[in-house]
């Protein structure tokens, strides 16, 4: 076990942690991803009205 703030934590829960982290670093990724091809949509367009 651990201690974080003077509270012991289970490796079953840091592990519990970790995989809430993960899904969210998943989600993140994912919302990161669809902004940059939107950007990249948005570049593109603009160049093309620009030419």
């Amino acid at each position: 076990m651990k201690r974080a703030l003077g509270k012991a934590i289970s490796y079953e829960e840091m592990a519990k942690g970790y995989e809430e982290m993960a899904a969210i670093n998943s989600i993140i990724a994912q919302e990161d991803n669809h902004l940059e091809n939107e950007a990249e949509m948005i570049k593109t367009r603009y160049k093309t009205l620009a030419s």
